[in-house]
Parts: structure tokens; C-alpha cells; sequence
């Protein structure tokens, strides 16, 4: 097997400097990197350890072999990149366990980077070892996750398939246009020889939908043009963020509550983009939105997503304790409310849910089978309690009543690993319906597109069609419909 490690000195003791270590057809050669060039951007030292790193070369014995190492300049760039992400926490994008949040803790199972290269079969390009296909399925067990997570960074082609109490599987792409787009996307975040080209955005930390928009629209954008994208959790003109407010709340609503992992950011529950740092600056232009209705969009859309094996699990876990078997046929229902009223720029309409079931029975859809997805409370209790000749159907799970959560604090959970885990097993549920009523949300847009993902014909139907989305006249909605469901039974 071809090798590469790193090894450096610790600053303490000197400067920083290190070593490319090769070992190719048993001969072992050791080739200093230039200071300079390890220093990274800015001058930012890389890590200060002086544990050998191991580092994939992603090239065969043969090939290094006849590159030979004097190119040491080409390979210290290489490894200054992965410097640069695992200063920044960032190690292919696992994280320590012990320091992660409680709840997301007792899911991931222990391990250093230092050891992953031990733990996890590899060939002799360094990349995770193939698993043989079964069924068309590859599988694996839920202690297995890091080595599935690895596998599964190194073969995009596949998607998630199904999951039981046992484990998980996945199974090769069925579109080939989607098979070939999602290659030829990680062939290009995985090329770190273009990283001192990298596009950038910055990490909005607003709604979820919105948040994916940007990524999604990032990942285009670098496509178009050929070159790499990544995205920043930090920005000059947001000096109150410290990561991705999903893995770590918002300064006004942390009250001393930990991060779900050291990094702060969406790596903690997906695998990484790619390996190229980004840029501190917005190298792309602010709207993400361009052909956000296309399959190349929904494609980059699932790629951002790719849930690590820890939290598939607490996604399975959390449907088969919080909801309820769904009874088919069924209509998907997303009702937003909290704060989306509290802005007079951006306010919407508090609709009743009796304004969504109008919209169903208008369509000519019946069915008393009706999944609920709701940020209020107030919306559940509406539903069950002026319409309970409905089967309604929901996740068991805390939510923030009306506004009371206040302006974009979009977390009601105590630990932000638990509200991720139930926006995800809502896009998991929702793909058991075959008809969806929604007003204007990124989230909703997302849901819908998870619905029509596999090819189901999904019948799509709006709150707010024809209306003006934004109003300033609705920041007073919520008090209305409060006061028009305490004077109307029928929740009209």
C-alpha cells in the first residue's frame, strides 16, 4: 500500500515545520516542506502536534512512484490544505465525541482523528475499501458508522436506501444524469488543486431552507465555472456568529448551552463538501436562487445533505418513538407560523388551518389521513382541537407557541442536535403522501422537493396562492386568528 503522513513540530518548541513521509513499494523517504508554505493564509500556523497525520494521497503506488517525491512543492500544497481544515476542526470533517453536545454525544461513537486511518479499511489509494453490493444494496451496521460515512464521502454515487434497529443501506443512483452530475460535483470539491481558487459563502444562520439555498446555489455557481466551492461560518459583517446556529445557538439564545461539536457547523451532521478551506470573504454573488426549481439544484440540494451514519440513526430512532404509524392514502400539511409576522418588511399571513384543508377539499382531496408539520404549538392544537374528525398525524416534539420564541430563533429543543434530527425525519415522512398544501417557506419548498425526489407525482397546492406573500398589514395576524378561533368553532 502507498502512504503519506505528515508529521509537525510543535510551536512551543520551535517553528512549525514538517515532513512529507512516503513509503512506496516498502522504501520509506522523508522530504521537508517549507515553513512558508505551511503557514497558510494570513500566516495561521497549521496544527502543532507531533503525531504523525495521515493524509490520502488519492493516487496509486505507481503513479507516486513515478512522480517521484522531489516534487515535494506540489504535495506540502497539498498538505498545507489539509493543515489549514484540520486547524480549523475540520478533519474530513469528523468530529471528537468528547466534546459534543449530550444528546449528540450518545450517538456518535468515540474516535480521534489520529486513529481513523487504523480504524477504517482503506485501498491502496487511500480511499475507503469498497463493499460488495447486495440486492443492489451496500449496508452496514450502526457501529460501523465511521467507516460508512468515510465510504460513502468517497462513493456519491449512492443514496440513502433504508434503515432498521440493525443499521443502514444504500443503493446505487437509479438517473443516470444524476448519477454522472454528482461524480463530476465531487470530483471537482475533491480537486485540491484548484483550492487556491475556491469560491466562498458565507453561512447565513437564518431558516434551514434558506440556509441549503445558499449551499445548493455555492455549489452550482463553483460548478459553472470549474472551480471548487466551500462555505464560511465566519464573516466581518456578522460579528455575533460563532458557527452554524443548527449546531450552535445564536448568542441570545445560548444561555451557556454547548455547541453539538467542536466545529460549530453543518460538518457535524454531514459529510463535508469537500476538501478545500473556504476563503474568509464572499467570493460569489448574494442570490443563490438561480434555477432553484432544476434537477442540477435538487441534486447539489441532496449532496449538502448527506447524513452522517450517527445522525441516520437518531433520525430512525426518533420516527419509531415520536410518530405515529402513517395511515395512506395521506395529504403532507406545513403550516409556519412563530415568527414570520414579527418584521413588517417580511411579515406573512397566519393562516387557520382550516384555510389549508379548504385549499385540499378544493383540489378534490378527501382523505382524512393528514401529516402535520408545524413549528407552533398552537397550529397542533388548533388542528386537534376545531377539526378532530381528522386522522392527524405528527412528530411528538417541542415547539414554540405563536412567537414566543422570538425572531428567528428557529430551535425550540433544548439541544440543537434534536431539532435537526426532526427536520430530517420530516423530510423522511413526508414522502409518504401523495399531495401537499404549504404556504410561502424555504423549509416547505425543501420538503417538497424531498417528495418528488424518487419520481412520485405530487400534487402541490398553496395557502397563499394569489395573495401577497409579504405584507405589513400581517404583522397583526397572529393576534387575529387568535381572536377568530376563540369566537369561530369551526377554525374557518
Amino acid at each position: 500500500m502507498a502512504s503519506i503522513a505528515l508529521s509537525t513540530q510543535s510551536a512551543e518548541s520551535g517553528p512549525t515545520s514538517a515532513f512529507v513521509t512516503s513509503t512506496i513499494f516498502g522504501a520509506t523517504t522523508k522530504q521537508p516542506c517549507p515553513p512558508a508554505m505551511l503557514s497558510g493564509r494570513g500566516g495561521r500556523a497549521g496544527p502543532t502536534t507531533e503525531d504523525p497525520v495521515p493524509i490520502s494521497s488519492g493516487r496509486s503506488e505507481l503513479a507516486l512512484a513515478r512522480g517521484g517525491f522531489g516534487r515535494r512543492r506540489s504535495l506540502c500544497r497539498t498538505v498545507a490544505i489539509i493543515i489549514a481544515s484540520f486547524s480549523a476542526g475540520r478533519y474530513f470533517g469528523l468530529v471528537e465525541r468528547s466534546t459534543l453536545s449530550m444528546s449528540a454525544a450518545s450517538s456518535l461513537s468515540q474516535h480521534s482523528p489520529s486513529s481513523i486511518s487504523e480504524s477504517i479499511p482503506t485501498d491502496d489509494h487511500g480511499n475507503p475499501r469498497n463493499r460488495p453490493e447486495i440486492n443492489g444494496t451496500v449496508c452496514f451496521k450502526w457501529s460501523e458508522g465511521l467507516e460508512a460515512d468515510r465510504w460513502w464521502e468517497y462513493n456519491p454515487e449512492y443514496e440513502p436506501f433504508d434503515e432498521s434497529d440493525e443499521g443502514a443501506c444504500f443503493v446505487r443512483m437509479q438517473s443516470v444524469d444524476k448519477r454522472l452530475f454528482t461524480r463530476k460535483l465531487h470530483t471537482l470539491q475533491y480537486n485540491v488543486s484548484l483550492c487556491h481558487q475556491v469560491v466562498t459563502r458565507h453561512m447565513w444562520s437564518t431558516g434551514w431552507g434558506s440556509d441549503f439555498n445558499n449551499i445548493a446555489g455555492g455549489l452550482l455557481r463553483g460548478l459553472n465555472i470549474g472551480k471548487p466551492f466551500q462555505v464560511s461560518f465566519v464573516d466581518e459583517g456578522y460579528a455575533w456568529q460563532d458557527g452554524w446556529h443548527y449546531a450552535n445557538f445564536k448568542p441570545a439564545f445560548r444561555n451557556g448551552r454547548p455547541p453539538v461539536c467542536p466545529t460549530k457547523d453543518m460538518f457535524c451532521y454531514f459529510l463535508p463538501l469537500g476538501l478545500c478551506p473556504p476563503l474568509h470573504m464572499n467570493t460569489t454573488p448574494a442570490s443563490p436562487f438561480e434555477g432553484f426549481d432544476t434537477n442540477p439544484f435538487a441534486w447539489a440540494m441532496e449532496y449538502a445533505h448527506r447524513q452522517k451514519m450517527w445522525v441516520r440513526k437518531r433520525v430512525h430512532n426518533l420516527i419509531k418513538a415520536k410518530a405515529p404509524p402513517v395511515s395512506l392514502p395521506c395529504a403532507a400539511m406545513h403550516v409556519r407560523r412563530t415568527d414570520v409576522a414579527m418584521k413588517a418588511d417580511w411579515a406573512r399571513q397566519h393562516f387557520s388551518i382550516g384555510k389549508y384543508l379548504h385549499k385540499l377539499k378544493e383540489k378534490g382531496i378527501y382523505t382524512k389521513n393528514l401529516l402535520l408539520f408545524t413549528d407552533d404549538q398552537n397550529a397542533l392544537e388548533e388542528a386537534l382541537t376545531h377539526h378532530p374528525s381528522y386522522n392527524w398525524m405528527y412528530l411528538n416534539i417541542s415547539r414554540h407557541r405563536g412567537s414566543s420564541g422570538g425572531y428567528e430563533n428557529h430551535i425550540a429543543a433544548s439541544d440543537p442536535a434534536d431539532e435537526v434530527t426532526a427536520m430530517l425525519s420530516i423530510f423522511k415522512l413526508a414522502r409518504h403522501c401523495d399531495s401537499f398544501v404549504m404556504g410561502h417557506s424555504t423549509f416547505a419548498d425543501e420538503i417538497y422537493r424531498g417528495m418528488v425526489s424518487k419520481g412520485k407525482n405530487i400534487t402541490l397546492l398553496r395557502v397563499d396562492e394569489g395573495l401577497d406573500v409579504f405584507n405589513p398589514s400581517y404583522t397583526t395576524s397572529e393576534e387575529d386568528l387568535m381572536e377568530s378561533l376563540a369566537s369561530n368553532s369551526s377554525g374557518t
